[in-house]
């Protein structure tokens, strides 16, 4: 790389803006000198071609974002169901095949559509009224996360 030629600062998804303020002010005015030759049009001259955010190829990082953020969503989930069904309660503690799940296990099955539609009927059979309201809200709550999460998945 010659030089650097402009910054890009994202606030959140395909939301970018270049920022001037966490700099020292000589970089600053070259920043602020920059940008009023090129913000009419929001675009610079790289090489014969011009350079705007379609063309700066954020979509790279997007994608790689998006993959981090599923992620770490997965795992904060997989977490919370192992709490209420496996700490707080025992819904997920398979009797028949006397296994006890763990975190890692509930993460991995959060992958894929058909084990994180069983998880989700496992939290949904105990919302049928029998229980403490407040084992109810929990499970409520939880079956209620695991829709939005699959709203995600591809």
């Amino acid at each position: 790389m010659d030089k650097v030629i402009g910054l890009i600062y994202r606030f959140r998804a395909n939301d970018y803006q270049i920022n001037l303020m966490d700099f020292d002010k000589h970089d600053q005015d070259i920043l602020m000198n920059m940008m009023e030759k090129y913000d009419d049009d929001c675009t610079c001259i790289r090489g014969d071609r011009m350079l705007n955010i379609g063309s700066a190829d954020v979509d790279f990082f997007e994608s790689k974002w998006a993959k981090q953020d599923a992620e770490a969503k997965r795992k904060a989930l997989a977490k919370k169901l192992y709490e209420v069904g496996m700490r707080e309660t025992n819904i997920l503690y398979d009797d028949q095949a006397d296994e006890q799940l763990t975190e890692e296990e509930l993460a991995d099955a959060l992958k894929n559509k058909k084990p994180t539609a069983y998880i989700l009927e496992t939290f949904l059979q105990f919302c049928d009224g029998s229980q403490e309201e407040e084992d109810y809200k929990k499970f409520f709550d939880a079956a209620m996360e695991i829709v939005h999460y699959m709203e995600g998945m591809e």
